[in-house]
């Protein structure tokens, strides 16, 4: 987060300690004594000191919506280069990326992954049948109705035009002691194959 470095650094050259950043809607604590933070009309929050005066925040009020702004487009850029534009699922790069690297984590804390791949039975004869925005459309609810079988923590990644992948992923280990991350993902298939057979698309 950018903003925690920014406000370290301003404190420091404002020789105010209680400098804060306050967000949009949140109610000012001393608002005689605040400036907004803006970006081209854009309010991302308000700089508030409880002993400067306003025009002594403006000119770092600008300089951190500057710093905002970037870290915006940077997480635009991040989220852009490993989403899958149609479904939303992360992308092949992604999964290996990520994939690569819990499975070091998963070693070094000596826990178990579990990883699914599958691929959507006959989807070329769909596409080639009924065109490419019905087949858009599978590709979309097959992403959504995945991602209502399994945990937050776990990933869902698209690795090819009908192929994707789930990564079962437990950051800080199991949450209940003795428990592990499914050895077989059968069961989560074969619900996630009843919901898909159920949908009327």
């Amino acid at each position: 987060d950018v903003c925690l470095p920014a406000l370290d650094l301003m404190r420091s050259r404002l020789g105010d300690p209680n400098v804060v950043l306050v967000g949009v809607g949140e109610s000012l604590p001393a608002p005689e004594r605040s400036v907004p933070v803006e970006f081209e009309g854009r309010r991302l929050g308000y700089l508030v000191s409880p002993t400067l005066p306003a025009e002594a925040l403006t000119p770092h009020a600008e300089w951190l919506a500057g710093w905002m702004r970037l870290a915006e487009q940077q997480a635009q850029l991040r989220e852009a280069a490993f989403t899958d534009s149609l479904t939303g699922a992360w992308n092949r790069r992604y999964f290996e990326k990520f994939l690569s690297a819990a499975i070091d984590r998963a070693r070094a804390a000596r826990h178990s992954i579990t990883v699914m791949v599958f691929d959507i039975d006959d989807f070329k004869q769909f596409n080639d049948r009924y065109g490419h925005a019905s087949a858009d459309e599978i590709l979309v609810e097959t992403v959504r109705l995945l991602r209502s079988v399994i945990r937050p923590s776990d990933r869902v990644c698209r690795i090819g035009g009908d192929e994707f992948a789930v990564i079962f992923h437990e950051p800080s280990g199991p949450r209940v002691p003795g428990s592990h991350p499914p050895s077989s993902v059968f069961d989560i298939a074969t619900r996630f194959q009843e919901q898909i057979r159920a949908k009327r698309f």
